[in-house]
């Protein structure tokens, strides 16, 4: 008996039945059985509907007729007519049909899935370091050594810790330049004293000192729209 509990397993199973399975897609149809009865009493109904599978060419492969298994519905209408049919050997039909028609899409979607864990493992194993640190950014992987990580973290505080001292210091005006310039120079002295290196020694990015303005220069914004309220 196979191990369906072992996916690699199950999809060889599947490649091997489906390479030499009849061509798709398969379709399923209704077949009338005039003789097939239904229904309790010494006088039961007969005739319903059985099912078939067809290949691509419309030929019969396999139906439903000789199933033990049957559960006949009933429905008729306001003229008389009534419809009975193998719900059973309906439902089974369609499973089957709609296993062997998605089956390739199937197999190439676990295809492309093994690809891509593949390619994440290797780039697992390239880094090759117990202090680096994965990072998923718009679903990208990225790799930073615990050491340029923890400085990003110590930059983060302190340039929050002069954005929020400006803040404070204004009094809800606008903050000057000088003010900026000031600002900015304490936390480049911060983090030269919290990080051994200054911002600009190319130890890594870093928001101090990127472009003319430093981060804290977004506060003056946000003041002058408060103070106009």
């Amino acid at each position: 008996m196979t191990d369906q509990t072992n996916p690699d397993t199950a999809v060889a199973e599947i490649e091997a039945a489906l390479r030499y399975a009849s061509d798709g897609p398969w379709e399923m149809d209704r077949e009338y059985n005039e003789d097939g009865e239904y229904g309790a009493g010494p006088d039961p109904d007969r005739g319903y509907n059985d099912f078939i599978i067809m290949d691509a060419e419309g030929r019969s492969l396999f139906g439903s007729e000789n199933s033990i298994a049957k559960v006949i519905e009933v429905e008729s209408d306001d003229d008389g007519y009534v419809y009975a049919w193998d719900r059973v050997a309906e439902r089974n039909a369609a499973l089957i049909v709609a296993l062997r028609n998605n089956a390739p899409t199937l197999l190439r979607l676990i295809s492309d899935l093994r690809a891509e864990n593949a390619r994440l493992a290797e780039v697992d194993r390239r880094c090759g370091k117990d202090n680096c640190m994965g990072q998923r950014v718009d679903g990208c992987r990225s790799w930073v050594s615990k050491e340029a990580f923890d400085r990003l973290t110590v930059e983060r505080d302190v340039l929050r810790e002069a954005l929020e001292a400006l803040v404070i210091e204004s009094g809800g005006k606008a903050i000057p330049n000088s003010s900026l310039t000031i600002a900015r120079e304490k936390a480049i002295a911060t983090l030269t004293k919290a990080t051994g290196t200054p911002p600009d020694s190319g130890a890594g990015p870093n928001p101090a000192t990127r472009g003319s303005a430093p981060a804290v220069a977004s506060a003056p914004t946000r003041n002058e729209d408060q103070s106009d309220g």
